[in-house]
C-alpha cells in the first residue's frame, strides 16, 4: 500500500497515511497487537521520522527495505528468545489442549525461522533495488507479494505435514489435532 502512495506523495506522507490505515484497522478489531503489527507500525514511523529529518531524497534510498528488515530482525529475535512470533497466530487456530505439547513449539519455531529467512531475503532484494539507484517500487511489491503468498502456503502446509510425519500416533480422530496420550 505504501509503495503506491509513494508515487503520489513524498515517502513520509505515504507512510503516515499507511500508518493511519493500520491504526484504523487495529482499533476496531480490539485484538491484542502481535509482534508483526507493532514492527510494521514502527517501520512506518521510522520512515516518517526519516522523511522529516533527511528529506525525501534521503528516505527514498532506503524506505523499501525498512519494514522487511525490521520484520526479519523481529522474527529471528523471536526464535532466538524461544518465543516464536507465530505462536500467537497458532493459538488462535488451535485448541488449548495442544499448546503445551513439544511439537507445538517446534512447529512454531520452524515457521518463525522460515518467515525470518523470507523477510531477510526480501530485505536484501529491496535494499539491492534501492542501492541500484532505480525507482522500482512495484518490483519490490511484486516480489513481496509473491513471498507473502509462498509464506502463507508454507504456513498452512507445514503444521499438517509435521503432524502426519512426527506425531501421527497421537492423533485424536475426532478433533484432528494431536493431543497428549491418556
Amino acid at each position: 500500500m505504501a509503495a503506491c502512495l509513494y508515487r503520489f506523495f513524498p515517502g513520509w506522507i505515504g507512510s503516515l497515511v499507511a500508518l493511519g490505515c493500520l491504526i484504523f484497522l487495529w482499533v476496531p478489531a480490539r485484538q491484542r497487537l502481535k509482534a508483526p503489527d507493532v514492527t510494521v507500525g514502527l517501520g512506518f514511523m521510522l520512515i516518517i521520522v526519516g522523511g522529516w529529518v533527511l528529506g525525501e531524497v534521503g528516505v527514498s534510498s532506503w524506505r523499501g527495505a525498512v519494514i522487511p528488515g525490521l520484520l526479519s530482525v523481529m522474527a529471528f529475535g523471536s526464535v532466538l528468545l524461544n518465543q516464536p512470533f507465530t505462536t500467537s497466530y497458532a493459538k488462535e487456530m488451535s485448541g488449548p489442549e495442544i499448546w503445551g505439547l513439544p511439537h507445538f513449539l517446534v512447529v512454531n519455531q520452524i515457521l518463525s525461522l522460515f518467515w525470518a529467512l523470507l523477510f531477510m531475503v526480501l530485505f536484501f532484494f529491496c535494499a539491492a533495488l534501492s542501492v541500484s539507484g532505480g525507482d522500482h517500487p512495484f518490483a519490490c511489491w511484486i516480489v513481496a507479494g509473491t513471498f507473502l503468498l509462498a509464506g502463507f502456503r508454507f504456513t498452512a502446509w507445514y503444521p499438517i505435514w509435521h503432524e502426519k510425519r512426527f506425531v501421527g500416533h497421537l492423533k485424536d480422530k475426532t478433533s484432528g489435532y494431536a493431543v497428549p496420550p491418556g
